[in-house]
């Protein structure tokens, strides 16, 4: 699956709010089980969880349920390469899963964290190259080490 910024986060974006920086963004881990297919038309987490397939969220120890809020948040404007980096600190959880047999990883997905899934508005969908098991691991999401983020809108 390849990754998505969803349309929703992008029109904040164009209309000058700058809600990556100020609201709660989090990385919530998406299982292998799903077969969720992020579209467009998924503007919060409720929809994604409504969606068919329904998008299923990593259940293990080590993990909270509804993801780990993003650090470091920042936008910078990048002239030379004609575009907005969209920045973050790594996220890193520590011993996730049991020590086997652990469940696996397809992708992060980011939001705006309101506490409710209704009004938890969807960021982007970042597929992880590749299922990444937990097995009682420490699973790091490094963001992209020249943007020293997630993404780029360009």
């Amino acid at each position: 699956m390849a990754d998505l910024i969803y349309d929703k986060w992008k029109s904040q974006i164009l209309a000058g709010n700058d809600v990556w920086t100020t609201a709660t963004v989090k990385a919530l881990l998406v299982d292998n089980t799903t077969a969720y297919v992020p579209a467009q038309a998924h503007n919060t987490l409720a929809d994604a969880k409504a969606a068919s397939p329904a998008l299923t969220e990593l259940s293990t120890t080590g993990y909270t349920a509804r993801g780990t809020a993003l650090s470091g948040k920042a936008l910078t404007r990048d002239d030379a390469n004609s575009r907005i980096k969209i920045q973050a600190s790594n996220v890193v959880w520590a011993n996730l899963g049991p020590a086997s047999s652990g469940p696996t990883i397809r992708a992060v997905l980011l939001y705006i964290d309101t506490g409710t899934d209704a009004t938890s508005e969807l960021i982007a969908y970042l597929d992880s190259g590749g299922l990444l098991a937990t097995n009682s691991g420490q699973v790091t999401i490094n963001w992209n080490a020249t943007i020293g983020g997630p993404m780029t809108l360009s």
